[in-house]
């Protein structure tokens, strides 16, 4: 009778070391995915130059360049959202000229039905910094009038959008304009990648 206990204790010994071994092996195969994961999430922007050289914009580097839409932008990106069939943002760089006032009021008449920010008024602007440069930021949402013929074609009317805008103010190179244009839900998911696109501009 002992020699059967033994034996059946002896049993649950290996039983129990080779699902502790097992557990292990399945620690160690998570680890190496997890890492490739961080690396892909750490890729480094890619750096464009503007203002003849005297600017360097870091661009997301999962966002692609395309052909500009019109001759007036200077660079224009296709921000993808992280699922494939979930479109993309777009995103233009111009340089131009105008007060902020005059360009904010612009861009709010590009909406109808504001969806009203969750503090202060539509059109409100922030005020940030890139390499001491101020940049003036507003945050648009409702249903965007796109002009795809430029401003004085016909518009087309895109519900439930949502824009990023800021104005670069360079004493080298003048005035950028930035803006990132796109369905709501995909630009909330892209709003740090702008906000860090746009500070960490610097001059050459």
């Amino acid at each position: 009778m002992m020699r059967r206990t033994c034996l059946l204790l002896n049993a649950l010994c290996f039983v129990l070391l080779a699902a502790s071994g097992a557990a292990a092996d399945d620690t160690a195969v998570a680890e190496p995915s997890t890492a490739a994961a961080d690396a892909k999430a750490a890729k480094p922007p890619v750096e464009y130059e503007l203002g003849e050289g005297k600017l360097v914009l870091p661009v997301p580097a999962e966002w692609r360049k395309v052909k500009p839409r019109n001759r007036i932008i200077e660079l224009e990106f296709s921000a993808p959202a992280k699922k494939a069939d979930e479109g993309s943002s777009r995103l233009t760089v111009v340089l131009s000229g105008g007060s902020i006032k005059a360009n904010v009021a612009r861009w709010v008449g590009q909406f109808k039905n504001h969806v009203p920010p969750k503090e202060g008024q539509v059109g409100d602007v922030k005020e940030l910094t890139a390499d001491d440069m101020p940049v003036h930021y507003v945050d648009l949402a409702g249903d965007f009038q796109d002009s795809p013929r430029g401003p004085f074609g016909p518009s087309v009317e895109k519900r439930g959008y949502r824009m990023l805008a800021a104005m670069l103010e360079s004493k080298e190179s003048g005035n950028y304009f930035f803006k990132l244009v796109g369905p709501q839900a995909l630009v909330a998911e892209q709003v740090k990648d702008f906000e860090k696109m746009i500070t960490g501009i610097r001059a050459k």
